[in-house]
């Protein structure tokens, strides 16, 4: 944390704001590159001051990138925005890890070559899918309450059925 007078605005330095959000320094580089999620002001010696309306936009950001939202669709929405699609990601429930990652999905896709049908690589390309369209919707644009509604919705419902283990 920098030094202000009493009446000045406290600003943070990057290690600091990275320990006070859970976003690492590269990430907030990156976030500011090519997102412009913040703006930092810079030090005489060309480091990044963040600003503490900085940090709670950087907190909230955060917490929507872990719930599923792409950085892309949050990074530039307002202060405002950001508080209240945090309380409706709270609201609903996270996404549920996925059992099956690219390289399990591809091992089942090539099962069908072993058996008489091509079940295993209808249901591979069934699950990947699923974990397409979940990427695809936690980055769509939501012009209302309501579509964010309706896209945190169907974000968690593809989650759901993606989840599905069959172990």
């Amino acid at each position: 944390m920098t030094e202000q007078a009493n009446d000045a605005p406290t600003q943070y330095r990057i290690g600091a704001v990275s320990r006070m959000t859970g976003i690492s320094p590269d990430a907030l580089r990156i976030w500011e590159r090519r997102y412009t999620a913040v703006s930092p002001q810079r030090s005489p010696g060309g480091g990044r001051l963040y600003s503490s309306q900085d940090v709670a936009r950087l907190r909230l950001m955060k917490r929507l990138v872990d719930a599923g939202d792409a950085i892309g669709a949050v990074a530039n929405l307002d202060l405002d925005t950001l508080q209240g699609r945090t309380v409706e990601a709270q609201r609903l429930p996270s996404a549920p890890p996925r059992c099956y990652d690219d390289e399990v999905l591809s091992q089942l896709a090539a099962l069908s070559s072993t058996v008489k049908c091509e079940c295993p690589k209808h249901l591979a390309e069934l699950i990947a899918s699923l974990s397409g369209f979940e990427r695809y919707g936690a980055e769509c644009e939501s012009r209302s309450p309501r579509d964010a509604a309706l896209h945190a919705y169907l974000h968690a419902t593809a989650s759901k059925a993606r989840s599905v283990c069959i172990c």
